[in-house]
């Protein structure tokens, strides 16, 4: 004798081709969102994040040249020489720094791009003063539209 099924009606048959269909493009216009949303958000704060990288190679060379570091101005290169990145050097030129006293920090964002720039921004010794005074606009490659600003003033004064 077989035991009859208590747990599912004789009547009940599961759900219908059109429901099935309806639910798996809801799940996809989710997810395809999802996707493209993340995707942007990544790109932005890595964006972001190589801006707050640039502003700590500004602040760092500032540091050190407040606290007179090796008693010499500290200064930081945009770009030198190929090199796809910032280069914190001492001296008061970056082509006269000695290549031992240099510190090298590539760029992790990519498509970074920064079309007009000064070639390096040095603080003076004990006071942090600089040669350079503006903004240094970085721009995203592939969007040209997303760009962000470091300010540098006179006083030494480094921020977004």
């Amino acid at each position: 004798m077989a035991l009859p099924n208590i747990y599912m009606p004789k009547n009940a048959r599961g759900f219908t081709l059109l429901e099935v269909l309806v639910v798996l493009a809801i799940s996809s216009i989710v997810l395809g969102t999802t996707l493209f949303f993340s995707s942007a958000m990544y790109r932005s704060v890595a964006f972001q994040a190589e801006r707050s990288a640039l502003v700590a190679v500004l602040k760092q060379a500032r540091t050190d040249a407040l606290n007179s570091v090796g008693g010499q101005a500290h200064g930081v290169a945009l770009f030198p020489d190929g090199f796809n990145g910032y280069v914190l050097f001492v001296g008061e030129h970056y082509e006269l720094s000695p290549a031992t006293s240099r510190t090298y920090v590539p760029v992790q964002y990519q498509a970074l791009t920064i079309p007009l720039m000064p070639a390096t921004v040095v603080f003076t010794t004990r006071s942090g003063t600089t040669n350079f005074a503006g903004e240094i606009v970085l721009t995203d490659a592939t969007r040209p539209l997303a760009t962000t600003s470091v300010i540098i003033n006179r006083e030494g004064y480094v921020g977004w």
